[in-house]
C-alpha cells in the first residue's frame, strides 16, 4: 500500500494595490481646504505636517505616485491658509492697538 501524495498549495500572493487615493493625502487636501475657508492655521498646520508625510512616503515607495498631486495640493493650501491668517491676525491687533491709542489721547469732554 502506497502513502498518499500529499500536495501543498502554495500560499496566495497578496492582492495588488488598488489604485486610488491614500487616505493620508485626502486628509491634506481637505486640511488645506479648511484652512483657506474657515479654520486658518489650526487646519493649515496639521495640512503641512500631513502633506509633507505622505510626500515623504511617495518618494520612499510607501504610497502610490498617483496621490503626490493630492498631497502636494493639501500641502501648498495648508501654507497659504496658515499665512492669510496669520496676516489676518496681525492686520487685527494693529486695528485693536490702533484703537486703544487712539482713545488714550481723546480728553473726556467736561460739558
Amino acid at each position: 500500500m502506497t502513502p498518499p501524495v500529499q500536495t501543498t498549495i502554495p500560499p496566495a500572493a497578496p492582492p495588488p494595490s488598488a489604485p486610488g487615493s491614500s487616505s493620508k493625502a485626502v486628509i491634506a487636501l481637505v486640511l488645506g481646504i479648511l484652512s483657506i475657508l474657515c479654520f486658518g492655521f489650526l487646519a493649515g498646520i496639521p495640512a503641512i505636517f500631513v502633506g509633507k508625510s505622505e510626500l515623504k512616503d511617495i518618494d520612499e515607495g510607501r504610497s502610490l505616485e498617483s496621490n503626490r498631486t493630492l498631497a502636494k495640493v493639501g500641502y501648498i493650501l495648508g501654507i497659504v491658509g496658515t499665512v492669510l491668517s496669520c496676516i489676518g491676525a496681525l492686520i487685527y491687533a494693529g486695528i485693536i492697538a490702533m484703537a486703544i491709542m487712539s482713545g488714550a489721547h481723546n480728553t473726556p469732554s467736561t460739558f
